[in-house]
């Protein structure tokens, strides 16, 4: 008498019916992926996403490949189109009070690598320029660790709504060392840029021609949370909602060689890189997704 094959509880089951489940799990997961491109399924699901994306759902979602900004811009739904917006800084501000300190949870550790390598450049009469630094975070959230001398200049520059809340928020916390522009040109004759996750709101190549224009450019550059892709360049078009309706931004992501190698085109050697697990997914575009986001620290050769 054959002895019957469980497939639950703590009977194992024998080669043959291990083979055949692994078999039957192929078959359905090739099942779904084959309804899921189906065209009649195919077309809902864009349909659904599409009704989604415009709603700015889900945050910091993606959709489509575009020729430039241009183009994504003009295929931008009804809605904010970029960070140009003082709706966009009105929660980051309302709550802090003059005299109240900004505070911070625990430093990720994507972040250390930057940490690593700036620590030793702070130095007195330094000037550093942080491109698309927002309202300032990294000044506050670095100084734990990097013991700022009394003469150094943190300079901000970003898009000029949130350089009004940026210098407003500076005002509050009596911040002297930190300055805030919306002129990328005011980074001549700074040492060091730090570009921290917007250089992908930017069109392609921006860096490397703001670099080129510059009398006296930056000696260090760091590069951190930028998505690079290691066969292809692409533009994408990126949502998220700040809860008063949908917001919509060209997205840029440079091909990582491509991107290095322009710099050092223009004198910078590459020092070191690094990654920060992120998932960067633009449905329907598998070729487009990405892992992780990339760092990258370059000195001034010569």
């Amino acid at each position: 008498m054959k002895q019957a094959v469980s497939v639950g509880g703590n009977k194992r089951l024998g080669s043959r019916s291990r083979d055949l489940l692994r078999l039957a799990k192929r078959l359905a997961r090739a099942s779904v992926s084959a309804g899921q491109t189906a065209p009649g399924v195919l077309h809902l699901r864009q349909r659904m996403h599409e009704a989604r994306f415009r709603k700015g759902r889900p945050n910091n979602g993606f959709r489509g490949v575009y020729a430039n900004f241009d183009e994504a811009r003009r295929s931008s739904p009804a809605g904010l189109i970029g960070y140009d917006h003082d709706r966009l800084t009105k929660l980051e501000i309302s709550g802090f009070r003059s005299g109240d300190e900004l505070t911070f949870g625990p430093m990720e550790s994507s972040e250390y690598p930057l940490l690593y390598w700036l620590r030793p450049l702070i130095s007195q009469d330094i000037k550093i320029f942080d491109f698309g630094g927002y309202l300032g975070g990294a000044f506050h959230q670095f100084r734990p660790y990097l013991n700022y001398p009394s003469t150094l200049r943190w300079i901000v520059c970003d898009v000029p709504a949130v350089v009004r809340a940026g210098e407003a928020l500076a005002r509050r916390g009596r911040e002297l060392q930190l300055e805030f522009t919306a002129d990328p040109a005011d980074a001549d004759g700074t040492d060091v840029l730090i570009a921290a996750g917007s250089l992908q709101y930017l069109e392609p190549g921006f860096l490397q021609k703001l670099l080129k224009k510059l009398r006296l450019p930056p000696e260090h550059i760091f590069v951190h949370r930028t998505p690079m892709h290691p066969a292809a360049g692409y533009v994408t078009l990126q949502t998220f909602n700040d809860g008063n309706g949908p917001v919509f931004c060209p997205y840029s992501v440079p091909h990582e060689g491509t991107f290095a190698k322009d710099l050092q085109r223009i004198g910078y050697e590459q020092v070191d890189t690094w990654s920060k697990p992120r998932v960067l997914d633009v449905p329907f575009q598998p070729e487009c997704r990405l892992e992780e986001y990339s760092g990258m620290y370059f000195r001034r050769s010569g």
